[in-house]
């Protein structure tokens, strides 16, 4: 096993020549382009581990300045150790299927008033609701018959999101609200 800094220049390539048959990039910046001795080549982000083939040498090429630390070995070089910074682009699921608890509530809706549906609650893998008659559903206070999105009388939804979410009646109405929790 080689553990490799190589500073690259915008659109230049770098070689370093070293025999191997895994291709590693720990940490860098972006995404980078590998040419090994053997003809392959593959765009990689940092983490990407790939089996390049037997090769001898491999150039490398970014198109941002950055320094790469690459990993290079005879044998596959995975491994289950987090170290150093996790960066979690969008919505992360842990537990996506089932909780630990039940909460269930009744929620009246005045005549031509928003209300809160369901509460904001980090604990909450899905909200399910049900309301008596049609109701208009948004993100905000401000949802309404002209803004919100129509859930009519009777429909049963399910919402996997721990955000609050608001409801709107013309006449008034009332839900029947049930959360899984974790």
């Amino acid at each position: 096993m080689n553990l490799f800094d190589v500073t690259l220049k915008a659109g230049v390539d770098n070689q370093v020549t070293v025999q191997g048959r895994y291709f590693r990039i720990l940490s860098g910046a972006g995404r980078v382009r590998i040419n090994a001795s053997n003809g392959k080549q593959s765009d990689i982000i940092t983490g990407i581990g790939v089996d390049v083939g037997l090769f001898e040498w491999f150039r490398m090429r970014s198109p941002v300045d950055q320094t790469v630390t690459v990993l290079v070995s005879d044998l596959p070089t995975t491994d289950s150790r987090l170290t150093g910074d996790v960066d979690i682009n969008g919505l992360l699921s842990v537990v996506n299927a089932g909780g630990s608890s039940w909460a269930a509530s009744t929620v009246v809706l005045a005549a031509a008033t928003a209300a809160v549906v369901l509460a904001q609650n980090s604990g909450r893998l899905t909200g399910s609701f049900q309301p008596v008659d049609d109701l208009y559903i948004g993100p905000s206070a401000a949802v309404d018959d002209t803004n919100g999105i129509l859930i009519t009388g009777g429909q049963l939804v399910n919402i996997d999101n721990t955000a609050v979410l608001y409801g709107y009646c013309v006449a008034g109405t009332t839900v029947q609200v049930m959360e899984s929790l974790k």
